[in-house]
Formats: structure tokens, sequence, C-alpha cells
């Protein structure tokens, strides 16, 4: 694992832990910031339901959610395995990725995880130790 991390050579911020049908939150500031028509393809609305309940229970709820793919690692440390991603990486996790909306991420996208803190080493971590079983 390199000591200053890589965005580029690494994206295992953007790849859950577990199946999960989305990943990351969006409001209605990011959904204005990102293209219709890949919101159309890859963002899932919250249903009716959950926005009633949270209205009842008082709390905030997303307006929608980026949805997560299946993709089959064909290059790098995690070759020939099948891992859950959100839908804007693009690339290999742990050799070479990018971000399809990068300069519109959300808003969470932005503050979740920077380059070298303390979460970006935990995810490398796990991953690490996956490898290594």
């Amino acid at each position: 694992m390199p000591k200053r991390p890589d965005c580029l050579t690494c994206g295992l911020c953007c790849s859950p832990h577990q199946d999960q049908e989305v990943f990351c939150d969006v409001d209605d500031v990011d959904l204005r910031r990102l293209d219709i028509g890949w919101v159309r393809r890859n963002v899932l609305a919250t249903s009716m339901f959950d926005l009633m309940c949270s209205r009842i229970d008082g709390r905030p709820f997303p307006a929608a959610a980026i949805k997560t793919r299946w993709k089959k690692i064909t290059v790098g440390p995690l070759q020939d395995s099948e891992i859950c991603v959100c839908s804007a990486l693009t690339g290999n996790p742990m050799h070479q990725v990018s971000c399809a909306i990068y300069s519109h991420r959300p808003r969470a996208c932005r503050e979740s995880v920077k380059p070298g803190d303390r979460s970006c080493h935990q995810i490398r971590k796990f991953y690490q130790e996956f490898l290594e079983r």
C-alpha cells in the first residue's frame, strides 16, 4: 500500500464493502449539478413512502442516491474478482480508475473521504486484508 494515496490508482472509497443497491446520497443541489441523462440512468429516487416516514420521524432523508453495479475486475490486485462499485466509477479499482462525474460529484463524495485521511487508510486496510486472505 503506497504511503501517499493516489486516487487514480485506487478507487476503493467508491467500492462498498458489501452488496448494496445504492452508494451515495444526493440532494436537490447535487441533482441539479449532474447531467439529467446520467441521473436518469444511474440515480434512484427516494420513494414517497421513505419521504413520508422521514417527515413523520422528523429526520432528513436524501432526495435520491447513486446506484451501484457489479464490476468484473480485469487487471490489478483484484483481478478476476467481482465487486460492487458506484455507477460513476470507471476502470479497475487498485489499478487505474476515474469518476465519470468527478467535477459534478455529490457533496457526500466531496466530504466523506479525502486522499490520505483516516477513512482513506481504513478502506485501504480493509481491502489489503481481503487480498491477504
